[in-house]
């Protein structure tokens, strides 16, 4: 069975939020920030894990607005990252 893929576009299409970054980034899969690796997602919504998300290698993360400055990738930038 073939993974899901979605281009960051259209993950902020579907979930109602602003892509920050390349829009044509593919997803394959979720992870955590410590985790995550070329073409996965993750979030930062505490921000007690903020340097987890300084040093993360996800492709893109879910950030609230203040947090965009800080986020070495991609973000879509949601008031509730959560």
């Amino acid at each position: 069975m073939t993974q899901p893929q979605y281009t960051l576009a259209e993950l902020a299409e579907l979930l109602d939020v602003t892509c920050e970054g390349d829009p044509s980034v593919v997803i394959t899969g979720l992870a955590t920030l410590a985790s995550a690796g070329a073409g996965q997602l993750s979030f930062l919504a505490n921000p007690k894990y903020q340097l987890a998300l300084e040093n993360t290698s996800a492709a893109a993360v879910i950030v609230a607005p203040a947090m965009t400055n800080m986020c070495p990738s991609q973000c879509l930038v949601s008031s509730n990252p959560y």
